[in-house]
């Protein structure tokens, strides 16, 4: 153990129940975690240990259920007083614990039920813990409380970037510690999580230009919206989220559909027409994708992004197409899963761009970096199917499968390829499994052990032939096969096409980018009728071919 290790201090966080244990009839997992040596060697017989006792219901949290819960919590630190001094007696005093009552105004077993309580208790206890915080390991126990409350306790001190393990109970019956973060703060203390600086930036005022990357599924249209709300709350904006995805928009549109126009600017334009930027006044404007528009529009945002304060309030100028400028009031949040440095480089992104844009830029993990969010954004996915089918929260999560969905998300061979795209399927397929076994028709929908290991089989599967996909034929081998005309299932003409094809996707990042490199150069003929959408128009095309390169 490094040396370091050694001196940092330990707190075991775990719930404590409503109803009394029959104390010393049966060892407790609480007690036995507390008092006994856990994975790694460490013992928290010389650290405080907090409990928290929750009632279940919030009619339970009024009169003597609530003063039941602090007794059941006081009770449990007492037994683990005199376990650790029957064991271990020490010199110089005992050590301390607190029992802290838990007042929950949802259901504990909900996650959304959870978070209400949990959320204003953990800023409060980081309070209290203050200047300890960056010399303390905190451990959450999964082997007591509900489900909901030890992910949403683990994902929560995660964002405020302390250091988190989670205690699980291993297949041997002894208990596994995991830290939780993909980087230790130990080595870089001033590099705070994608969660914990989304946080910050949802109080910041001054957050006018916020740039989301990562790959794709890592949940950036999500936390843009997260982030909107958290300055609606915090009193930033009072107008709406407006959001577009960049790819889908054909290049002849892109700038009427950002800025407006006026009646009369082109063929086709009726009438006057509200941008984007407009329509998102006083609020936010997300815009997904960014990294798929043309480079000859890219220059019409810079005098946009650029921010002027004035009486009124800090300000964006917007002309839009045939009229006059205005002035509108937007915070800009935009994404991208490509490296923008990168295109930079190849010349599909404007460098003075980028500089406006990534004044506030937060990389999003995958999910196979911070596989303690799994299990809880399973959980939120399985609620939310819930009120789809318009029943409550109908879907129940048997305690063996959330063993079972834990082994899943701690598998260094789950690559969680699309990330949050994954965890939604799973839920959807999840669900419908469960729907098909219940026992009676308006039966409560549950989701066991062994759907959850044929889940992980069909997730396996995917993964599997994403990889060897992925695995198929380099560029070089193909364009050789393309000038040698050793695919005889194309013809002459067909092989012209196909190399363009393979040309454009070698020379820029997306489909809705190489449709535009091959429209610029005028390199294929475009049919009548086609698709206006660039990224549907050449994946009609390069589907076509890619079968016979892949499988020919």
């Amino acid at each position: 153990m490094k040396a370091r290790d050694q001196d940092r201090r330990r707190v075991l966080l775990q719930f404590a129940g409503t109803e009394r244990n029959r104390r010393g009839h049966r060892e407790r997992p609480g007690l036995r975690l507390a008092t006994r040596r856990s994975g790694k060697g460490w013992t928290f017989a010389d650290h405080r240990v907090l409990f928290a006792a929750y009632p279940l219901s919030s009619r339970e949290a009024e009169g003597r259920e609530a003063v039941a819960s602090r007794e059941v919590a006081e009770e449990l630190a007492e037994d683990i007083f005199n376990e650790r001094e029957r064991r271990t007696p020490r010199r110089g005093g005992r050590a301390t614990a607190t029992a802290v009552p838990w007042s929950s105004p949802g259901s504990p077993r909900s996650r959304q039920g959870a978070r209400p309580s949990v959320e204003p208790w953990v800023r409060a206890f980081l309070t209290e813990e203050g200047g300890h915080r960056t010399g303390t390991d905190y451990v959450v126990s999964s082997l007591t409380g509900t489900t909901a409350q030890w992910t949403l306790l683990a994902e929560l001190l995660e964002e405020e970037g302390v250091v988190v393990y989670l205690a699980l109970a291993s297949p041997g019956g002894e208990v596994e510690l995991r830290r939780v973060h993909p980087t230790d703060p130990r080595d870089d203390p001033a590099a705070p999580t994608a969660q914990r600086r989304l946080l910050d930036l949802g109080l910041y005022p001054g957050a006018w230009n916020v740039l989301l990357t990562g790959p794709t599924g890592v949940g950036k249209s999500r936390e843009a919206r997260r982030l909107h709300e958290a300055w609606r709350r915090n009193g930033l904006r009072s107008g709406d989220l407006v959001s577009q995805n960049m790819a889908a928009l054909p290049e002849a549109l892109v700038e009427a559909t950002l800025f407006g126009h006026k009646r009369g600017a082109f063929t086709g334009a009726v009438g006057d027409a509200s941008g984007l930027f407009v329509q998102a006044h006083k609020g936010t404007l997300f815009l997904d994708e960014l990294g798929d528009l043309p480079l000859g529009l890219q220059a019409r945002l810079l005098t946009t992004l650029d921010v002027q304060p004035t009486r009124e309030g800090v300000l964006r100028e917007v002309r839009p197409v045939g009229g006059e400028p205005r002035l509108v009031d937007v915070r800009l949040v935009c994404a991208t899963l490509h490296d923008l440095r990168e295109l930079v480089r190849a010349g599909h992104f404007r460098e003075d761009l980028l500089g406006r844009i990534q004044t506030h830029q937060v990389e999003l993990p995958p999910l196979r970096s911070a596989r303690h969010r799994v299990l809880g954004a399973l959980l939120d996915a399985l609620e939310a199917l819930s009120l789809r089918l318009d029943r409550g929260p109908v879907v129940q999560v048997h305690r063996p499968a959330i063993q079972a969905l834990l082994a899943l998300a701690f598998d260094p061979a789950a690559p969680w390829t699309w990330n949050h795209r994954d965890v939604q399927q799973a839920a959807e397929r999840l669900g419908f499994a469960a729907w098909k076994a219940r026992s009676a028709p308006g039966g409560e929908l549950e989701v066991t052990e062994a759907l959850v290991h044929a889940e992980a089989a069909v997730l396996r599967q995917r993964w599997r032939a994403t990889a060897s996909t992925s695995e198929g034929p380099s560029w070089g081998a193909l364009r050789a096969a393309m000038k040698a005309g050793s695919v005889e299932a194309l013809s002459e003409l067909e092989r012209y096409e196909a190399s363009w094809l393979l040309e454009a996707l070698q020379a820029t990042a997306s489909h809705a980018a190489a449709w535009r490199w091959l429209e610029e150069r005028r390199l294929l003929p475009t049919p009548r009728g086609a698709s206006a959408n660039p990224a549907d128009a050449f994946g009609k095309r390069w589907d076509k071919f890619r079968a016979h390169w892949l499988h020919g």
